[in-house]
C-alpha cells in the first residue's frame, strides 16, 4: 500500500498504477477522525510531558535538547 510518493499527485502515466500486488491512496490515510484524534491526543501528551520537564516521546534528536531551549 501506497499513500505518498515522490511527485504529488501521482501522474496518471506511472507504472505503479499497472501493478497488480500495490494498492495506491491518494495521501489521505491520515485524514480520519481516529487519525486526527491521536494525532491532538499525541501532542498533548508531548506538551504535558514538557511542561513537567520530562522528554517528550518521539523525540529524534535528544542531543539537541535543552530545558531553556524554546521551540520555534
Amino acid at each position: 500500500v501506497l499513500d505518498a510518493y515522490d511527485e504529488e499527485p501521482l501522474p496518471q502515466n506511472s507504472p505503479l498504477f499497472a501493478l497488480e500486488n500495490v494498492l495506491l491512496s491518494p495521501h489521505t490515510a491520515g485524514m480520519t477522525y481516529e487519525c486526527r484524534v491521536g494525532v491532538i491526543r499525541m501532542a498533548l501528551e508531548n506538551i504535558l510531558a514538557w511542561s513537567r520537564g520530562e522528554v517528550p516521546g518521539g523525540l529524534v534528536n535528544r542531543e539537541t535538547l535543552t530545558r531553556g531551549e524554546a521551540c520555534i
